[in-house]
């Protein structure tokens, strides 16, 4: 389950990173929902497929990453850091 906690987590680990955070996590959401990857259940977020549950559990598991972490980019250059 992605729980309201969680994308709450998830919103402030990328919020030093991107100043609307909320709104693209909720697109990116709301995409998934509609692709038909996850279905809504009450506030909660679940994979419609026991498949696609089975793989993000066994490579991500129940990782939520802490709030001080710093944020890697796709790019892999930090904020700070000169490319």
């Amino acid at each position: 389950m992605f729980t309201p906690h969680a994308r709450n987590s998830l919103e402030l680990h990328f919020a030093g990173l991107v100043t609307d955070a909320r709104r693209r996590i909720d697109m990116v959401l709301d995409i998934l929902v509609h692709d038909g990857y996850l279905a809504r259940s009450g506030y909660d977020l679940a994979f419609r497929s026991r498949w696609l549950k089975d793989w993000w559990s066994e490579r991500f598991g129940n990782y939520e990453p802490p709030h001080d972490a710093p944020i890697v980019p796709a790019h892999g250059v930090l904020p700070s850091q000169p490319r």
